[in-house]
């Protein structure tokens, strides 16, 4: 009974796109496995040939592989595949760079549920960005001059409105076209709020823009 042991080799390596059709393998002893990533290593210089063909060897262990491929090497650089965020590695210097490959991590990309919104806050914030940055230049822009409601004028509509049955009448609002309490319209126009509903941007960007 023969006591070789064969591996099944990826005739076009995985990182280059090679599946695991039987088309694409090939059974090879341990020998012949550790010349053939040698011989890819040679063509291609990727680490992970290099790697594969020194661990068959008995030149490395598996530990000093793992090591390898965490990324845990001095002087290497995250690189990514921008068709495939969750294809990424560490390469140092002398390795080859996969072609197309870009520096930094990858990120995969979660997919907006609602892109018409997706698409108008961006709009609405590169807007945004771009008048506040006309309107610093400019100190009479009225961006920077956006009347806020005073202490006086919230308790004096608190006031007036102290006792009485809530018969919420509302009308729309002519900036941010919300349906809005006509008792509080004029205090609206000038709140936070109008804003957000304006531009479909949170308090916490628009705080963050310095536009509140």
């Amino acid at each position: 009974m023969s006591t070789t042991i064969y591996h099944n080799h990826h005739i076009i390596p995985q990182y280059m796109g090679g599946t695991d059709d039987p088309s694409n393998l090939i059974k090879l002893t341990i020998e012949e496995h550790a010349q053939a990533h040698r011989d890819l290593y040679e063509k291609h210089g990727d680490c992970r040939d290099k790697l594969a063909y020194q661990g068959l060897e008995g030149l490395i262990g598996k530990d000093d592989i793992l090591f390898a491929l965490c990324g845990n090497r001095k002087g290497s650089t995250w690189y990514h595949n921008p068709n495939n965020p969750k294809d990424q590695r560490m390469f140092l210097p002398e390795d080859t760079i996969p072609l197309n490959w870009v520096i930094g991590r990858g990120k995969s990309k979660v997919p907006d549920r609602n892109p018409i919104n997706a698409i108008a806050k961006a709009k609405a914030s590169k807007s945004l960005k771009s008048a506040w940055k006309k309107a610093k230049a400019n100190p009479n822009s009225p961006l920077m001059n956006r009347p806020k409601p005073t202490k006086e004028a919230i308790e004096k509509v608190a006031a007036a409105n102290r006792g009485k049955r809530r018969t919420i009448t509302k009308t729309k609002c002519p900036s941010c076209k919300h349906m809005i309490a006509i008792n509080v319209i004029k205090l609206h126009i000038d709140s936070v709020n109008c804003l957000t509903n304006q531009t479909g941007l949170s308090r916490f960007k628009l705080e963050k823009l310095g536009i509140v």
